[in-house]
């Protein structure tokens, strides 16, 4: 649980809640390609797990997999998460690797694994991140996936690139389930901030757990400070920075989606229009009431550092070769 002293009081106070680590599960790929070579329909059983598994937490429908065949169909795009894995997949006997249907060398793979990891790595959400998304992050999503699927366009053939675009959308995709599933259980509730309220217009009611978490928080405080801070009542809601203004979204994200990542013009153009679209945003969520901007002015320009440093990885990962030391 990670707590934030932001505007704490004796009456209210700002708690983070992280959310629960997913666990992620898939099938034997080797053994099932291998029943696949050797003609075996897959019992019952298996088809069950295979179910489970290639639907677990994904954008598959349970009910589209009935039957080995079905199996066999959808297990070839699930292996597209390859791309994102710590370690290289088992190669054929030829030395290739098939993801998703279509064959990469291993100097292939290892290059856009590389670009693709380089360019989701400072992505602000995620597994072992905030689980909420910003604007800031949807920015970062859009980046990377042009990014991707430029390098992938310059530097695989046609079914290579689509395979990779695909993955790509895939886990910008992923990011925005994960948050959509967190926010539907109820905990979750329309935002009383009318100041900022158009821009983050949700809010996190805390738990049982995070009201005694906030109280134990309060103790320690009290005996620091010498002050006596009321108990947590039930309905206590935290402040999220989850963005929820749909047009908003759009726009920040389209600013990235189809900039030429070599044409520097073009790069210090989307950062001056992401500077105006978020200026009177984070004046909302973040700038005292005295009406200084001081604070929306230094946050938007660490997302614009941010950004650009984004950027100038993927180019440098873009731009590596790999070396043979054995030759």
């Amino acid at each position: 649980m990670g707590i934030s002293l932001t505007g704490l009081s004796a009456t209210d106070a700002s708690i983070a809640k992280l959310p629960e680590k997913q666990e992620s599960y898939r099938i034997d790929q080797t053994k099932v390609k291998e029943s696949f070579k050797q003609g075996r329909t897959l019992s019952k059983d298996v088809v069950e797990l295979s179910k489970e598994a290639l639907t677990y937490k994904g954008n598959l429908n349970p009910d589209e997999i009935k039957n080995d065949s079905d199996v066999r169909k959808v297990s070839a795009d699930h292996a597209l998460d390859t791309f994102f894995r710590e370690d290289m997949p088992g190669a054929a006997s030829d030395g290739s690797y098939s993801i998703g249907g279509v064959s990469f060398g291993r100097e292939e793979l290892e290059k856009v694994r590389l670009v693709m990891n380089e360019a989701t790595a400072g992505i602000g959400c995620g597994a072992g991140k905030n689980t909420y998304i910003d604007y800031r992050n949807y920015a970062q999503m859009s980046i990377a996936e042009n990014a991707v699927g430029s390098y992938a366009d310059a530097s695989l053939n046609e079914q290579q690139a689509e395979v990779v675009k695909k993955a790509m959308s895939e886990y910008t995709r992923g990011l925005v389930s994960a948050q959509d599933d967190l926010m539907k259980d109820g905990s979750h509730v329309d935002s009383p901030y009318e100041r900022f309220s158009d821009y983050y217009g949700k809010v996190y009611v805390l738990g049982d757990d995070d009201l005694k978490a906030l109280d134990s928080l309060k103790q320690e405080l009290s005996g620091i400070t010498g002050r006596t801070y009321g108990k947590s009542e039930q309905g206590t809601v935290s402040v999220i920075s989850s963005a929820t203004n749909q047009k908003l979204i759009n726009d920040v994200s389209s600013l990235f989606s189809n900039i030429d990542y070599t044409n520097q013009d073009e790069i210090d153009s989307a950062m001056e229009k992401y500077r105006s679209l978020m200026k009177p945003v984070y004046h909302a969520y973040y700038d005292g009431q005295d009406g200084s901007a001081k604070a929306s002015g230094e946050i938007i320009d660490s997302d614009i550092r941010e950004f650009m440093k984004q950027i100038e990885t993927v180019r440098n990962a873009s731009g590596y070769h790999t070396v043979d030391f054995q030759s």
